[in-house]
């Protein structure tokens, strides 16, 4: 799908998952998650979005198999290290 979009095209699909991304992480407050839960989850988006120009103009593989994967397993390994 993201081949078929213009750029400017990518930028809205992308703002709208991040959008949806941290709305659903804050719709688990509803569910009695505690806060810092929450904010552990939200960490990797944030990261992302903070990002996500650099990614449009580095085509590095490092860039994506190590930080751009790496990404998803982050809340993880944070639960981990905090014990939760």
């Amino acid at each position: 799908m993201v081949t078929k979009l213009s750029a400017k095209n990518i930028d809205l699909l992308f703002l709208l998952c991040m959008i949806l991304f941290f709305f659903s992480g804050i719709a688990l407050s509803f569910y009695h998650y505690p806060a810092f839960y929450i904010l552990l989850l939200l960490i990797p988006g944030a990261i992302l979005g903070a990002i996500y120009k650099e990614t449009k103009r580095n085509y590095s593989d490092d860039l994506y198999y190590i930080v751009l994967d790496g990404l998803v397993m982050f809340s993880g390994i944070l639960m981990l290290i905090f014990r939760i």
